[in-house]
């Protein structure tokens, strides 16, 4: 045998074009390979100088990028020191300039992650930045200091407090790696700096103080909004807030939407106060709230602060409900937003409004604008995909909650309008022929999420309805009374909880969504698919009159596998839902010769008796030879 046969290389014979592409892979492998080990050097090169520059007092650091553009910016200490020997108009300078020489470097390189340059990433940094704070709060606090300087100093503010925790935390080590306190955010220094005397007032106080005097609105609203922002109500008094919040109601208008937003903005993040605290006659009242949502500029800023004041205690959705006029402005500001943005903060109000009874007749009979036809329109019309449709969904089933009681809005009106819909776009339908205007749905296919939100929906509005005028003590001991009968009962004895005052449509493709949600993963959609499939399998066992004629939802229950699906829940370990799914199966999918055969013949039930004093005879009496045995056995204290 030739040497060359036994040389690997020459194993098997190539072409001069294979022999080609070999080579020219093995270059490129060459190529990537250095190119890596060459940027893996260049980032720890970057990395140490970047560490040296922070631990230097006044050498500049030189930054060298890829392309060999050199830039030398000062390092953050050193900038830090300068206020002592400047005034606020040239910091300002410096600090612009220092911010934009930083990122251009940093955008300039290939590797380098998008840190803020302002980020504190020591501890030791706050002491700096403490005394870079108090002597530029000394500089505008002189009696010698002029507007320019407050304004230049409201402007380095808004540089530093525009950085929040998420970025503070992401440029300092990980939690994973670092044992000891995090740096506070410059949000967090500006409002604890302590005042060094009773003539020097402290942050905070001299931002109030400018917004009572109407000084650089703007300006002082966004270091506001900033601070606010960033979760730094703790270290707030209350008197302090309080002279917040009236000053920045004041500041309100429609030439300065900045104060709205800091307004919306102290709202949302406050989690220590009551909204009483900002819903009152002399702050928001519904009469300045209706005002402002009239206003283009400030009327997105306005409906946030609606969603965000009605999704806290009752007594504020009481307050500002007290009128139904403002129930009407919503609707009316919904049907016609002045913004495109406006609609999603209004829709989350009605929904958290909606959450509370005693709203639910207002709100479907008293509106002007009436409210239903709204909510046909956009739950029919929105493409899939538009986070709109969830919300109008969360609200729908809000509003069928008291679906059942005789003579209720919900009952009479909500129901026979929003249910088909519900239905139809659960199955991606678009079936217009049907007794009511779905009108174009553009996109038929949904998400998981918005499915999920459809059959939360139904569960609503076929469920029982909350027992109306019972306190939650009595309430409950209802439901435990009713959990008790239900466990010694069949379901086929009771009777479902609902009777709709229409004929209810179930499209075959809503029952094919309802069997996919019950085989996902996810425990929310698993339940309240099934509690729809038990529901809807009880109705048309009592009134299948309610139905559309020729349906039979069984039989296409049966067909689209849906025993299967039930079967795997029930193996799972959500115990009230693999309950019902198990007593699905039982009533409704089990075959009663098969269930006979597989049960105690009669000649030993006569003989034999289990353990806790049992018998099988009276075992196949109570539980009808259920498959699953879910519910069917009978403990013996309940026998006796």
């Amino acid at each position: 045998m030739s040497s060359s046969s036994q040389d690997p290389l020459h194993a098997v014979r190539l072409t001069s074009r294979q022999r080609e592409s070999a080579d020219k892979r093995i270059r490129m492998t060459r190529r990537r390979q250095e190119l890596t080990s060459r940027i893996r050097k260049e980032k720890k090169s970057l990395y140490l100088q970047n560490k040296r520059s922070l631990g230097t007092t006044g050498i500049n650091n030189v930054t060298t990028t890829h392309n060999g553009i050199s830039g030398i910016p000062p390092s953050l200490k050193t900038l830090l020191r300068s206020p002592a020997s400047t005034s606020p108009e040239q910091f300002l300078l410096t600090l612009e300039n220092f911010i934009t020489t930083t990122t251009t470097c940093t955008n300039k390189s290939v590797y380098e992650k998008n840190d803020n340059p302002l980020s504190l990433l020591e501890q030791d940094d706050e002491s700096l930045a403490l005394q870079f704070l108090d002597c530029l709060r000394n500089n505008i606090t002189n009696v010698a200091y002029n507007e320019l300087s407050f304004t230049s100093a409201l402007k380095i503010l808004v540089h530093f407090t525009s950085i929040d925790s998420s970025s503070m935390s992401s440029s300092s080590s990980t939690s994973s790696e670092y044992y000891g306190r995090l740096p506070l955010t410059w949000s967090e220094l500006v409002v604890t700096l302590p005042s060094k005397s009773s003539t020097c007032p402290s942050w905070l106080e001299i931002l109030v103080q400018a917004l009572s005097s109407s000084k650089e609105v703007e300006l002082t609203c966004l270091v506001l909004g900033n601070l606010v922002g960033d979760g730094s109500f703790r270290f707030v008094s209350i008197n302090l807030k309080e002279s917040m919040v009236a000053s920045l109601v004041r500041s309100v208008s429609p030439a300065t939407p900045t104060a709205a937003w800091t307004l919306t903005n102290m709202i949302r993040n406050d989690s220590f106060s009551y909204a009483s605290s900002y819903c009152s006659e002399t702050l928001l009242s519904t009469s300045r709230l209706s005002t402002w949502l009239q206003e283009p500029s400030i009327a997105t800023q306005t409906a946030w602060m609606i969603a965000s004041l009605t999704a806290r205690e009752e007594s504020a959705v009481q307050y500002l409900c007290q009128t139904r006029s403002f129930l009407s402005t919503l609707v009316m500001s919904m049907q016609n937003p002045l913004q495109q943005d406006q609609t999603m903060p209004l829709m989350q109000a009605l929904g958290n409004i909606a959450c509370h009874a005693s709203m639910i007749t207002p709100l479907l009979t008293q509106t002007i604008p009436p409210l239903i036809p709204l909510l046909q329109q956009i739950l029919s019309t929105t493409s899939s995909r538009d986070p709109l449709l969830v919300q109008v969904a969360w609200l729908v089933g809000c509003l069928l909650v008291d679906v059942g009681i005789e003579n209720h809005p919900s009952t009479i009106c909500a129901a026979p309008a929003l249910i088909p819909i519900l239905m139809d776009r659960l199955g991606g339908e678009n079936d217009c022929g049907q007794g009511i205007a779905l009108g174009q749905m553009t996109i038929k296919m949904t998400t998981f999420e918005e499915e999920r939100e459809f059959a939360s929906a139904l569960y609503n509005a076929l469920a029982a309805p909350p027992v109306p005028n019972v306190s939650d003590e009595q309430q409950q001991q209802t439901q435990q009374s009713s959990q008790q009968m239900t466990f010694l009962t069949n379901h086929q004895s009771q009777s479902p909880s609902v009777r709709l005052p229409f004929n209810l449509h179930v499209p075959r493709s809503t029952l094919q969504t309802l069997v996919r949600l019950i085989d996902s993963k996810d425990c929310d959609a698993i339940l309240a698919s099934v509690h729809v499939v038990d529901l809807l399998l009880r109705r048309e066992d009592h009134y299948s009159s309610s139905f559309h004629p020729h349906q039979n939802l069984q039989t296409i229950m049966q067909e689209e596998e849906l025993p299967d699906a039930l079967e795997r829940v029930c193996d799972s370990s959500m115990e009230e839902a693999a309950n019902i799914a198990a007593d699905i199966i039982d009533n409704y999918f089990t075959n009663e010769q098969n269930s006979n055969e597989d049960s105690f013949p009669q000649d030993r039930a006569s003989t034999s008796t289990f353990a806790f004093g049992i018998g099988s005879e009276s075992r196949l009496a109570n539980g009808a030879g259920r498959g699953r045995g879910r519910g069917a056995t009978i403990p013996a204290w309940m026998t006796k």
